[in-house]
């Protein structure tokens, strides 16, 4: 190899281990993957046979990925349900809400950053319209990242006076239910063996004991994060292929 291409392939193999390093030169490029997908179409069970009536139920295995779902309620007489899901067989369901239940999702997202999660969610005529989504890095300490209204979709008819509420259904998917989270801030998130997250009933008005709310299609994805000692094995071997060139 002459000096000049040895020069060459010295730059190009700085620029790019120097490249992951963050604050140095051009980031490397990110590659986004699912650390877990819930679509409760085989985790429900036995919810797909029969209702479950307890104060909390746990815990559903993410159907992709690595993860548990898990719903907790004050009240014991609470019921969890898999009816249809949004534009599928079947969704999680509970009724008998009150101020501060939840749904819950233990998803760790080791050898990720700039973390998102994303779901479809939707409330009955009586069921909690405002949740808060909530965060944590341990599974243990949860801090509150936003409150969110959750749809609730009711159409008025053309040239009438009646008006028909959409919901799940299990052939047709409605992306008016979807709800997404960009949580790429909380940098706590990033490399969390316990990275957890809860949708927490935040809604203060009346809800009917029989009221529900639903979530099918819970996704959490992140970007994936360069092992340090690959890096640190590139930057090595860049600056060194330099120093010799310089030698020469």
């Amino acid at each position: 190899m002459t000096d000049r291409s040895r020069y060459v392939f010295g730059a190009a193999l700085a620029s790019a281990a120097l490249g992951a390093m963050p604050g140095l030169m051009q980031p490397a490029h990110a590659v986004s993957i699912t650390a877990a997908g819930f679509n409760f179409e085989t985790s429900a069970l036995p919810l797909n046979a029969v209702n479950v009536t307890a104060p909390a139920f746990g815990p559903l295995v993410a159907e992709s990925g690595v993860g548990s779902a898990f719903g907790s309620h004050l009240a014991s007489n609470t019921v969890y349900s898999s009816p249809a899901g949004n534009g599928s067989a079947r969704s999680f369901s509970s009724n008998n809400w009150a101020i501060g239940d939840y749904y819950q999702f233990g998803v760790p997202t080791t050898g990720l950053d700039s973390i998102m999660i994303g779901f479809d969610q939707q409330a009955s005529s009586t069921g909690p319209k405002l949740f808060t989504l909530a965060y944590s890095d341990n599974g243990a300490s949860f801090s509150t990242f936003t409150t969110y209204a959750v749809p609730f979709l009711t159409i008025t008819s053309t040239g009438t006076a009646g008006s028909a509420t959409v919901g799940f259904a299990s052939g047709t998917s409605n992306t008016g239910f979807h709800v997404m989270f960009d949580l790429s801030s909380i940098s706590s998130l990033n490399n969390a063996p316990g990275a957890t997250f809860r949708l927490i009933n935040a809604d203060t008005t009346a809800t009917a004991t029989a009221g529900t709310n639903r979530i099918d299609n819970v996704v959490v994805t992140g970007n994936l994060v360069p092992e340090p000692a690959t890096i640190g094995v590139m930057a090595v071997a860049a600056l060194g292929a330099l120093s010799r060139r310089r030698r020469v």
